[in-house]
């Protein structure tokens, strides 16, 4: 439990810091999570379609 608090306050560090630089950076991980979402609705329909 301890380790997997860790991680997510290590998650929001690097967030904060990410969003604390340029602009750019800003875009690179809103492209990031865009990404991820299409990822995973595409798995989620996937998963849907099988059942």
């Amino acid at each position: 439990m301890k380790f997997k608090k860790n991680k997510i306050y290590e998650v929001n560090r690097i967030l904060k810091v990410i969003s604390e630089n340029s602009f750019s950076n800003n875009l690179l991980v809103t492209l990031f999570f865009v990404f991820f979402i299409v990822i995973a609705i595409d798995i989620g329909s996937e998963l849907a379609a099988q059942r």
